[in-house]
């Protein structure tokens, strides 16, 4: 799915990912990030192409107390969650 957002909201959103723990750059223009501030948690994987914002893959996290640990639950195909979700992490 695709975000559309300017390019200035798209630099921030890039800079905050890079502050963040829990965000990992897997490549020049891409990045993987845990939001687990969230009600339920996300996992997202982001692309930036040609001043546009691609989310690859969006999925909500469960905890698993027995196995101590996270897991992928279900995909979130709701732009407007993932859109509200990325918001979330600009200053």
């Amino acid at each position: 799915m695709s975000i559309p957002w300017s390019e200035e909201k798209i630099r921030a959103l890039r800079a905050a990912l890079d502050q963040m723990e829990d965000a990992q750059a897997t490549g020049p223009d891409e990045y993987v990030v845990d939001l687990y501030q969230r009600e339920p948690p996300m996992t997202l994987e982001l692309a930036f192409e040609a001043g546009r914002l691609l989310v690859l893959a969006a999925q909500t996290m469960a905890y698993d107390a027995q196995l101590d640990g996270w897991y992928l639950d279900r995909p979130v195909e709701d732009a407007v969650e993932v859109e509200e979700a990325l918001a979330a992490l600009l200053p």
